[in-house]
């Protein structure tokens, strides 16, 4: 057998696995060097460290390409610029790195929502676009005057997308903050931080996100229930079981995306020096 045969028969589930460990193998040595008194990394090095490429997926049909030593130059440059608090540049790489691997020209079409003999503006609404992956009909409720090609050229461009999703970005942190705060007025302690909700919201938005607060909050609660036996001491069996089966029936309870996300900046903040 030939090394290519062999190669071809390997699954690439399993290939995809040995990625994510080398990946994770490079972020666990820099993180030492760091750590042990290295150099901390320039936005630009970082970069340059995380940028990768990825598709086309066989599900979405998303791509995303190795961005260029040029375009990285500039990527570098608008984030350290609109990396204004309460966002940091460790906080925006981690946005960018999770949505594009920094490929400005990163184009996801999301096939799996695509409906048969759809014209191109159809297709354009459920596409993510750009290094901020910005949905095609988030774009036209931003743009509403310009035609949607217009509107995709401009997401395709980092010195429009940069500073626009520093916008977006600074907007649902502070949204969050606010929703943190309101919780604790009440008594309510939150499921997630002010931060990990925010980046929810980016990908889920808003509603999605206080979806998945009270969603947990009720799994929280409905288990708290059963592991102690409270229903059994109040109902019966059946409501006991009916109990069991509604926490089987919560979904959306996980912060799956915004956890990432918030692991990566803390990586990130120590690469970079931040505090």
């Amino acid at each position: 057998m030939t090394f290519a045969q062999i190669l071809s028969s390997i699954p690439k589930w399993f290939l995809t696995v040995l990625t994510i460990l080398e990946n994770s193998a490079k972020d666990e040595a820099a993180t030492v060097a760091v750590e042990g008194g290295a150099k901390p990394l320039s936005v630009l090095d970082l970069i340059k460290q995380e940028r990768g490429s990825f598709g086309p997926s066989p599900r979405t049909g998303g791509v995303a390409k190795r961005v260029s030593d040029a375009d990285a130059a500039v990527i570098a440059s608008l984030i350290e610029q609109y990396a204004v608090s309460p966002l940091d540049p460790a906080m925006i790489c981690a946005w960018f790195r999770g949505e594009s691997y920094f490929d400005p020209n990163c184009i996801n079409p999301n096939n799996q929502n695509a409906v048969a003999g759809e014209d191109e503006l159809a297709a354009f609404k459920h596409t993510d676009i750009g290094i901020g992956q910005f949905d095609g009909k988030e774009l036209l409720d931003m743009l509403p005057t310009i035609p949607w090609q217009v509107a995709k050229a401009k997401a395709l461009d980092p010195t429009w997308a940069i500073p626009q999703f520093a916008r977006m970005a600074s907007g649902l942190l502070a949204w969050a903050q606010k929703e943190d705060s309101f919780m604790r007025s009440r008594g309510v302690a939150p499921v997630c931080t002010p931060e990990v909700l925010a980046f929810q919201a980016y990908n889920a938005g808003r509603t999605g996100a206080l979806a998945r607060v009270l969603n947990a909050s009720l799994e929280a609660a409905v288990t708290f229930a059963i592991d102690n036996g409270i229903l059994v001491l109040i109902s019966d069996a059946a409501a006991y079981t009916s109990t069991k089966a509604l926490r089987a029936k919560i979904t959306d309870s996980t912060f799956g995306y915004g956890d990432g996300l918030n692991a990566r900046w803390a990586h990130y903040k120590t690469l970079l020096g931040q505090k």
